[in-house]
């Protein structure tokens, strides 16, 4: 619809230039503005017969002018196209499968794509080039348990009723952060101190209610303090 709408209301702008000073009004031109509109909107063009009417002068005229330009619906095609917007065709040989049953293994097959391009793109699991075949297992190994604590995420929310995919839960909880706060101390003795205290922000509403399904704390790591003799 979006596609249709901004095609008709080019043609429409083109239409309105012919009656217009400083605006394209040769016939060729006009012609070639409107193919170049067809091959930039292919899905809206070709339910459209699209005609540029010339002025009433020979054809070979290089000065002939664009008198008006009209359009109107492929009647049949345009129905037969629009009836079928917004829906799923999925083709499978299995015989023995419900549409319900279908549709759950389609939209299996979407998750697990899923979570391996975040694997691939938030945990750096992307393609690595090992000489070796054992790192080549372990490169592996942790693909998989990456794969299998993500699907328990998710699986645990969607029991929760949250359909949240990770990538949505992800960025709610970046905003929980641990924060390492640094600062320097001079003892009585003159000695410089470098000390460090590492601690978790408060979690936010919404992270509570995702940790709360997740049955964890709010606080998953504790407050810890390091020191460094400098």
């Amino acid at each position: 619809t979006r596609v249709e709408a901004l095609f008709v209301e080019r043609l429409a702008y083109y239409k309105a230039g012919l009656s217009l000073p400083q605006r394209t009004k040769k016939y060729s031109r006009v012609v070639e503005l409107v193919g170049r509109l067809k091959e930039k909107y292919p899905r809206a063009a070709k339910l459209y017969e699209v005609e540029v009417i010339p002025e009433d002068k020979s054809a070979a005229s290089k000065n002939l002018r664009a008198v008006d330009i009209t359009w109107k619906e492929k009647t049949i095609k345009y129905d037969k196209e629009t009836s079928r917007e917004g829906s799923y065709i999925l083709r499978t040989d299995r015989m023995d499968l419900t549409d319900e049953e279908i549709w759950n293994i389609y939209i299996m097959l979407n998750r697990v794509e899923y979570a391996f391009m975040s694997m691939k793109s938030c945990l750096g699991l992307r393609p690595i080039f090992h000489q070796k075949e054992n790192r080549v297992d372990i490169h592996m190994f942790v693909s998989v348990v990456a794969y299998h604590i993500l699907h328990m995420i998710e699986s645990r929310l969607k029991a929760k009723g949250d359909n949240r995919k990770w990538s949505t839960i992800r960025k709610v909880l970046s905003t929980h952060a641990q924060l390492t706060i640094g600062y320097m101390v001079k003892e009585e003795d003159g000695i410089c101190r470098q000390e460090y205290v590492r601690l978790s922000s408060n979690p936010e509403p919404e992270h509570q209610q995702i940790y709360k399904m997740l049955d964890l704390s709010g606080a998953p790591l504790p407050r810890k303090r390091l020191r460094f003799n400098q």
